[in-house]
């Protein structure tokens, strides 16, 4: 119960945001590409809606050990030998979450 709470805290303070403030930022880069490569548009959209988040929490996890949520919530991230995870990892951590999710909920 504790982890659906930190998930539920990261996504009303820190990924709601975040993507609010990503969908400016992916209406400029559709802009500014180039006639030939106006079809990848919907893709590249979708790689910084994506790519925010995932940078953001992959940091925070790996800096830190927790993000927002999960500090709130007393829970936090580490290898098995209780260190932080390392940035590489936890960013790694968030891609594969991240792809997941997309083909889970690309599948219904």
């Amino acid at each position: 119960m504790r982890r659906i709470l930190a998930y539920g805290i990261d996504m009303a303070f820190v990924l709601t945001p975040v993507g609010v403030a990503a969908g400016p930022l992916t209406g400029r880069v559709a802009d500014a590409l180039p006639g030939l490569y106006v079809v990848y548009a919907d893709f590249l959209a979708w790689v910084i809606a994506a790519g925010l988040p995932v940078l953001l929490i992959g940091v925070c996890v790996g800096l830190t050990g927790w993000t927002p949520g999960k500090l709130a919530m007393f829970l936090r991230v580490k290898d098995r030998y209780g260190r932080r995870r390392g940035v590489a990892n936890a960013l790694l951590r968030e891609v594969t979450k991240a792809v997941s999710l997309a083909f889970i909920c690309g599948a219904f």
